[in-house]
């Protein structure tokens, strides 16, 4: 986000003085409007990896029929987030040679 914002404004004044005077009121709003758009980019990746680092949900397996514990890990989340009456279970039964141990789902 600071990289951003550090660069930015630099880089915005440079693409405004090669756009010329009729453009440069249109390319300062385009400009504006792109370090917007990469400013939300990066909010949204850096949540996303923040989720799954703090529920750990990596490394996960490319084969869905060989499921990796973090794959389990997320479908018991997804389980639990199914839940929509507060007495209702929704159960998770995977089945595979290579699952980790039952306790971790």
């Amino acid at each position: 986000m600071t990289l951003l914002l550090t660069i930015g404004p630099p880089l915005l004044a440079r693409f405004v003085t090669n756009a010329g005077a009729v453009y440069g009121s249109f390319a300062t709003v385009a400009g504006i409007f792109a370090v917007f758009y990469l400013i939300s980019q990066a909010l949204v990746y850096s949540a996303e990896i923040a989720a799954v680092r703090q529920a750990r949900l990596w490394p996960r397996a490319l084969d869905q029929n060989q499921p990796t514990a973090a794959d389990v890990r997320a479908q018991a989340l997804l389980a639990r987030a199914e839940e929509r009456i507060p007495v209702a279970r929704v159960g998770l039964r995977l089945t595979s040679r290579n699952l980790p141990p039952s306790g971790e789902a």
